[in-house]
């Protein structure tokens, strides 16, 4: 049985030692501005073509890539608007910025009114707006208004950066009904259908690809600034051989069985969201592989978290923002039907044992939670 249910490898994709091509050094010695291997720059542009832009490099990081952007913008010309709720990474570089004296604002989460609104207040003539954004929000279940947000910044001909990080490797072009996701795997702008010279995409491919390297992907212009300035390609080491080896092996996984991965992994949360609305629990993350169960207080969460962790069951328990920690499940290609109906079954069994008082009070009306609680608690 597999008890894993927090890791991000949303698509199962491991890169064990067997599958990667064999390497001769495992690094070259030498920082990437001074020489970089033509599998780093042909897999550079080959991320790009998936997510629909023109130029890509890679990095050992997704914290290289942000911290090093961030770091060459212009303060005479350049002001930062922030999601709120950014993701810690992409927020260390607009405090990289900020250090540097670059004006930040920050807009309410996911929300283009208040980013209009803050622009509109904050920019001055001739200056130009950088808008940072996650795409995807795994807590609220759903897209950042990308659109709104170019139509915001390209009459001033300012920057949309968006962290793709979750969505890449499981949403894609042309979403139907039977997926959802879309097809493909190129991330967010694929699924919006965004090709645009004024976005930068920042991706980790450690997740939904299983690749402990990163991309920056973008105009052919603003990808050939960021080599030309960046700090990390100089005084930092480039991706090791064996990063750059998983990395092209998630590409050709992606090609051979990415639309299969991505139909069992749809499958495994609607599965997953149906047996919990059976016992009356209810879950956030629309049709997302992170999944919150929602109800339960920091507390309760903290004590079921820890019991399942004692039978083996990872979950993550995480500031889904706010002050008191949410109990989430990571679903993935890998898990098998068995997988998630016994581990459900665990929840359930600790949830009755740990959080009794609280589930008799919670939610009464819920006829599902009321069977649940008359079942198990009486």
């Amino acid at each position: 049985m597999n008890r894993d249910f927090s890791a991000s490898l949303y698509l199962g994709i491991k890169h064990s030692s067997g599958e990667l091509r064999a390497w001769d050094s495992l690094t070259t010695g030498a920082p990437a501005a001074f020489f970089e291997p033509p599998a780093a720059v042909a897999l550079g542009k080959s991320i790009a073509r998936l997510q629909g832009l023109a130029d890509g490099v890679v990095a050992p990081s997704t914290l290289h890539l942000f911290w090093d952007w961030f770091g060459g913008l212009d303060p005479r010309k350049d002001v930062v608007f922030a999601d709120a709720q950014l993701y810690r990474i992409g927020t260390w570089g607009v405090e990289r910025a900020i250090g540097k004296g670059i004006p930040a604002a920050k807009f309410r989460h996911q929300c283009a009114a208040s980013l209009q609104r803050l622009v509109r207040q904050n920019l001055g003539r001739r200056q130009r707006p950088i808008v940072v954004t996650d795409g995807w929000c795994p807590f609220c279940g759903k897209a950042a208004p990308l659109l709104d947000y170019l139509r915001i910044v390209e009459p001033f001909d300012g920057l949309l950066v968006v962290d793709d990080t979750q969505a890449l490797g499981i949403f894609g072009k042309k979403p139907d009904m039977l997926m959802p996701y879309g097809y493909g795997g190129g991330g967010l702008l694929r699924h919006l259908n965004i090709s645009s010279e004024r976005v930068l995409a920042i991706s980790s491919l450690a997740k939904a690809f299983g690749a402990p390297l990163a991309a920056m992907c973008g105009s052919v212009f603003e990808i050939q600034k960021f080599k030309m300035r960046s700090e990390t390609r100089v005084n930092a080491s480039p991706p090791s051989a064996a990063a750059l080896a998983a990395g092209r092996n998630a590409l050709r996984r992606n090609t051979d069985s990415g639309t299969d991965r991505r139909e069992k992994l749809f499958q495994n949360v609607l599965f997953f969201q149906k047996i919990m609305a059976e016992s009356g629990f209810e879950t956030k993350g629309g049709f997302f592989p992170v999944q919150t169960i929602l109800g339960l207080d920091g507390k309760e969460t903290r004590r079921v978290h820890a019991a399942l962790w004692e039978t083996g069951i990872r979950t993550v328990p995480v500031l889904a923002h706010g002050k008191n920690p949410k109990l989430c499940w990571l679903l993935n290609a890998l898990h098998s039907r068995r997988d998630i109906e016994k581990a459900s079954q665990a929840f359930f069994s600790i949830a009755t044992r740990q959080t009794a008082p609280f589930l008799k009070r919670y939610n009464h009306e819920n006829p599902a939670r009321r069977n649940f609680i008359a079942r198990n608690i009486g």
